[in-house]
């Protein structure tokens, strides 16, 4: 899977996760933010699993 940065004003904003391969003017990304946010989540839920 090929995930395409997002950047604004030279700053990570946001990964784009897919692409309409019919429209590839639409499709779905996910903000910086949250990802690292989830992360966090996962490493204090799951501290010995995450590496």
């Amino acid at each position: 899977m090929r995930v395409r940065t997002i950047f604004l004003a030279s700053v990570l904003i946001g990964a784009v996760t897919h692409v309409f391969v019919n429209d590839p003017t639409q499709g779905y990304g996910i903000y910086a933010l949250w990802m690292v946010q989830k992360a966090v989540h996962i490493h204090l839920q799951h501290p010995r699993e995450a590496a």
